[in-house]
């Protein structure tokens, strides 16, 4: 474990943060400290109800810390991966595995693209996650009470997205009778004591709107229609098998051997029951992002680990094999240890535009994302930032998403960018020509729109890689 959390640590600090869900949880980790409160998740001036709020508290305990830098921000997910790992190891052993063989399946899991992705990635998958694993130590331990508090927690985290895992883990309770029927309903009865207060203060407070967001729209919603972009089924499995071929192969012949063995093998019970637990979303959801595969990389390693005969693992070549596999993982996907490990860069314009707009924009001034996301802007610039598009495919995305719609930042073009006052400024960010964008159209679409609006305003322009800041406050270079 010593060695994890020394590979976590490099990096850490590196970088920005993906302009996505991870910069919109960490501004409403900072609303929490901002505003004082602790229970209402908060964006651009409005209550988001789609996930719980317990990984944001500890991004805000952490970011409140740390100054809201990129490591303070980074370093709840990597405990929370370190947990996993530890935890995998110690399920391993309570299940009757060797040592070696619980460390083979924490260094497949530590080495892989999802993992690796979701533990520099500010997302609730990798917390979740760490909650199950407790959950299934405890279930293995047969201890009813601490088991239900741990599925309360993971709910706490990510809400009705913990359901199918813990569903699996239910099942292989049953299966391997480490609980009956009557200790899971009273697990089930101390999950529910955990979970329930937040969610009935939010539904007190806000009433069925709170319902209506948390599971009309992201579970029934966005599991019925493609609310955001995402793969199908055959791309999203395609992606698995493209980025994780060896515990892919492995989960494989781990299968057929738990199938000859007639499933008598508590390791390979509990990678089967938490595969289809992690699977079933993907299967049934019309959105497929890739860190949905983060709660079935566990899993394959499990089923992976049943492969070798037991009498394997005593031995010292099993330690040269773990190490190897590691190896070939890390080589077969490079990319990962750069972009993932070493200098986690995922929004560098994005972050160095909204430090300009944090250093230079006063409340009152108008900040704009012109065909382009703002969560990002938002969190770096601490400033309200609008998304105005005349591209009517992106306008239809982003209108079908519940928090886009609740915090009313979206507009439409439509033919002027005003200013608020007369003696207020405005920052469009701006697509750089190469991004979809070859004749630099969004950049003369704004130039003109901007001019129409104020037309005695001198404008002026800052390249920011493949982001540019069109202002009229005198920052960077004349627009003639």
């Amino acid at each position: 474990m010593v060695g994890f959390l020394v590979v976590f640590a490099v990096g850490i600090g590196k970088g920005s943060h993906l302009d996505s869900d991870d910069t919109l949880y960490a501004e409403m980790a900072r609303q929490m400290v901002v505003t004082g409160n602790w229970l209402d998740n908060q964006w651009s001036d409005h209550v988001l109800y789609e996930k719980p709020p317990l990984y944001l508290w500890t991004l805000a305990i952490s970011g409140w810390f740390g100054d809201w830098s990129e490591a303070a921000l980074r370093v709840p997910g990597t405990l929370f991966s370190l947990l996993t790992l530890g935890m995998l190891i110690a399920l391993v052993r309570q299940l009757g595995g060797s040592w070696r063989q619980g460390v083979a399946t924490a260094a497949l899991v530590g080495v892989s693209y999802f993992f690796f992705m979701m533990t520099r990635r500010l997302m609730m998958d990798g917390p979740m996650l760490a909650m199950i694993c407790v959950a299934t130590y405890f279930l293995v331990r047969r201890s009813a009470t601490w088991f239900g508090v741990f599925c309360g927690l993971a709910v706490m985290v990510k809400g009705a997205a913990a359901g199918p895992l813990i569903v699996a883990l239910c099942v292989f309770g049953l299966w391997e009778k480490r609980l009956s029927w009557r200790e899971l309903l009273k697990s089930a009865a101390i999950g529910l004591f955990v979970a329930a207060p937040w969610h009935v203060s939010q539904w007190i407070r806000h009433g069925t709107e709170f319902w209506s967001g948390y599971l009309g729209h992201h579970v029934v919603e966005r599991a019925s229609s493609q609310v955001v972009p995402g793969s199908s089924l055959a791309e999203s499995v395609q992606m698995l098998m493209s980025h994780e071929p060896i515990i892919f192969l492995g989960a494989g012949l781990g299968f057929v051997v738990l199938v000859r063995r007639r499933f008598k093998d508590s390791v390979g019970r509990l990678g089967l029951c938490l595969l289809i637990g992690a699977t079933l979303p993907i299967l049934l959801s019309t959105t497929r992002l890739p860190h949905y595969w983060l709660p079935a990389i566990p899993a394959l390693a499990l089923l992976t680990v049943t492969a070798p005969p037991k009498n394997i693992w005593p031995h010292r070549l099993a330690a040269t094999a773990i190490a190897l596999v590691m190896i070939v993982s890390l080589l077969h996907d490079p990319l990962k240890v750069q972009v993932f490990w070493l200098n986690p860069n995922f929004g560098p314009a994005e972050k160095s535009i909204g430090e300009t707009v944090h250093a230079h924009a006063a409340d009152t001034d108008r900040v704009i994302a012109f065909n382009g996301m703002s969560n990002a802007l938002t969190f770096y610039g601490r400033h309200r930032v609008e998304m105005v598009t005349d591209d009517p495919r992106f306008y239809a995305v982003q209108e079908r998403v519940h928090m886009i719609r609740r915090a009313d930042v979206l507009r439409w073009m439509d033919g002027g960018l005003a200013p608020p006052l007369d003696t207020e400024h405005r920052f469009v960010v701006v697509r750089h020509a190469g991004e979809k964008n070859e004749e630099n159209a969004d950049l003369n679409t704004v130039i003109t729109a901007l001019r129409q609006s104020a037309p005695t305003r001198a404008l002026y322009r800052m390249d920011h890689g493949y982001r540019m800041l069109v202002n009229d406050k005198g920052l960077g270079e004349p627009i003639p």
